[in-house]
């Protein structure tokens, strides 16, 4: 972790998934609780893999900001990773947009033919 003034980068790298994802949120926690934070950014420009865990993990620490009025928001998603997050609708509100409405989706399923 470094810091920017008052904005925390946390870097993340390799695979984030559920035998992982208690480090991340570990970290997290530490950047969101400590009184010279005003926000959070999570570079994920070196993370290989991604799955519901760390997903899960990024939302709730999202709402965690967001609930104690600091920012938060991830950036560097690429490949795979940022497939997963556009695919799941999280990419958006993770990178700092709007949040999908609450208990639907922003845009249609895809149709399978």
């Amino acid at each position: 972790m470094r810091f920017e003034g008052r904005l925390a980068v946390l870097g993340v790298a390799g695979e984030v998934d559920l035998a992982t994802v208690d480090e991340l949120v570990a970290a997290m926690r530490r950047c969101l609780t400590d009184d010279r934070v005003s926000g959070l950014v999570v570079r994920l420009d070196e993370v290989t893999f991604l799955d519901c865990a760390g997903i899960s993990a990024l939302l709730t620490a999202r709402r965690a900001a967001l609930g104690t009025g600091r920012r938060f928001h991830v950036a560097g998603a690429r490949g795979q990773v940022r497939r997963v997050l556009c695919l799941t609708g999280t990419l958006e509100p993770l990178a700092g947009g709007p949040a999908p409405a609450r208990g639907g989706r922003q845009r249609q399923p895809k149709t399978w033919v």
